[in-house]
This record gives structure tokens, sequence and C-alpha cells, in this order.
């Protein structure tokens, strides 16, 4: 929980501010991308040329195949980040559904999964909301700031690649491209990656290398906050005036405010809570379907594990 925050009425759906602070810096929810798309524009003051939207990728752009996530049981789970996170809790604990013995073999795992499926919007309004802030030449810029490592690179480039855009002809992942910051050294929107934030001339600290390439940054699990601020140092972002955070977990909302808030100068901030797959989420470990989805996502990894191992050669050592 956010505890130095204050209610921000005008601003709507539980937006909180910290008080007297300079730049501004505040956090809510929005539940959809229209949503977001108006809070964001408020935020600006209508000021596009100085916004930058920065959104998680898993469960806040894209998901998991799910024809209704308003029905549990049409959606496959299986990969996902509620999926992932059942099963950190599965380890250790000797449970017949837990796949992996480590946090490494889990996340071996979890690559594995992206490699082999396609992704959908969250949220079907995605491409017209974020064409309405980019469009002409002094529109807000995007960035992708996702949890996935340096080794979810070629999957999620992609996924994202197969996804429409609401311009004819690009893609959603040449519509991120487009519209993202380019860096300081090459004027383009990638760094040679992977890249190690640590050392005297940098203002910012990794445990693990990150990869920015194409409008997309891959942090493995670091804090988003202080990814951002580094990211931000790196590239021409002098314009960027006010930025809107979206990511559907609340830790990554905390982090990005803890880091913005109560400088002396810099971008105003506004982090959201995506809310939109909250229920969608819960359903795979609470309420009255859980053990019965449980169930499928169980089946479904043996069916897959099975046939990998029956068929290939050297298969993945963690899945043996």
């Amino acid at each position: 929980m956010i505890k130095t925050l204050t209610l921000a009425a005008s601003l709507g759906c539980g937006l909180a501010s910290a008080a007297a602070a300079q730049p501004t810096v505040q956090a809510g929810s929005a539940n959809s991308f229209s949503e977001m798309v108006a809070m964001a524009t408020e935020f600006a003051g209508n000021d596009l040329s100085s916004l930058l939207i920065v959104m998680d990728d898993d469960d806040t752009l894209t998901q998991v195949p799910c024809s209704d996530a308003s029905s549990p049981s049409t959606c496959q789970y299986l990969g996902g980040p509620a999926w992932y996170s059942w099963q950190q809790d599965l380890i250790g604990s000797g449970s017949p559904y837990q796949v992996a013995d480590t946090s490494d073999e889990l996340i071996a795992i979890s690559s594995m999964l992206f490699g082999v499926m396609d992704m959908g919007f969250t949220d079907p309004e995605i491409p017209t909301s974020l064409a309405s802030l980019t469009a002409g030449n002094t529109g807000a810029k995007m960035l992708v700031l996702t949890a996935r490592g340096g080794s979810d690179v070629s999957p999620t480039q992609r996924q994202l690649n197969d996804l429409p855009s609401a311009m004819s002809d690009a893609t959603f992942a040449e519509f991120i491209k487009d519209n993202a910051l380019a860096t300081n050294q090459s004027g383009k929107p990638s760094l040679a990656s992977p890249v190690e934030l640590n050392g005297p001339s940098t203002n910012c600290t990794s445990q693990r290398a990150i990869t920015y390439t194409d409008g997309v940054m891959f942090v493995a699990g670091q804090n988003k906050g202080v990814m951002l601020h580094c990211l931000l140092s790196r590239t021409k972002s002098a314009e960027v005036q006010n930025i809107v955070f979206l990511d559907d977990t609340q830790q990554n909302v905390t982090d990005v405010y803890n880091a913005f808030v109560g400088e002396k100068a810099g971008p105003n901030v506004l982090a959201l809570h995506y809310t939109r797959l909250e229920a969608h989420k819960a359903a795979l470990t609470e309420g009255g379907s859980s053990d019965e989805l449980q169930a499928v996502a169980d089946e479904r990894w043996n069916v897959l594990r099975d046939a990998i191992l029956a068929t290939m050669l050297s298969p993945l050592p963690d899945i043996e």
C-alpha cells in the first residue's frame, strides 16, 4: 500500500498525490485504456508532446489466450502471470501441481512457454486508445516496460509484431518503435544490449543486465521505478515533462511512485494500477472455480511436458 498519499479528487478514480511535492507525483487506478487516456490527457494539460506513456506487457498490454476474461474457464492461464505467481508459491511445497523445484527453473519454463504461444490484447480499445495520444508529429511517446528478461526478446517481439495497430500499414510492434524514446548514442529506440547499469557514470544500479530494443525495455524482474530512471538518463527525454505509468501489479505501481516522489526536479508522474484483469487473475487461486482451473492448467502442462520429453532429443533440463 502507498501510505504517503492524499486523495486527489480532481483526477478521480482513486488518485492520490504527494502533498506539496514538486514535481507532482500521483498514484491511482484505471480499468481500461480509454480511461487511462482520459486521465493522461488531463494530467498532461492536453500537451501530448510532453507525455510519455509507460506500459507493462503481461496482463496489461497483452495476456495469454483468453476468449472471455470474465469467464475464467475460457482462458488458458498456463504461462501467464497468475499461473507464474501460483507456481512460485508452490516451489518447495510438494504439491502435485508444482512444475519447478527452484525459481530459476520456473523462469526457464516460463520463457519456453512464451516462445511457443501468441498473446492477445487485454483490452480491444488498446490500438485506437494509444493512437489517439500519438496523432500527428506532436504526440506522446511510448515505452513498454516489462519484467521479462533478455532471453524473452525474440518471442516478445514476435508477439507484439503479430498484433494490429490502429495504423493500417504498421503492426503494433512497429507502432511502439515509431513512437519510442531514442537513445542518446544512436538516435534509435534501442541500446546495444544487454546493458550493465552499474558504475560511477550512472545514477542507477541494477543486479542484472537490461535490454532496450525497439521501444521495449526488458528489466529481468528488477524494480521498474529504478529502471525507468535509468532509461530516461540514456534517452532523448528532455521534452518528457509528464509520465503516465500503467501496470497490473500494484507493487510495480508503488515502486514507480517511490522512485520519483520527493524529487526536486524531473517529470511529473502518474502511476496507475491497471485493474481490468483483477478478477480474472484471482480466479486461479481464489473462489469456487480455483480447483477446476488449477486442474486444467496442470493437465495442459503435463500434456505439453510429456510431448516435449517424448519428441525432443535434448529437451530443456528443467522440465525432466
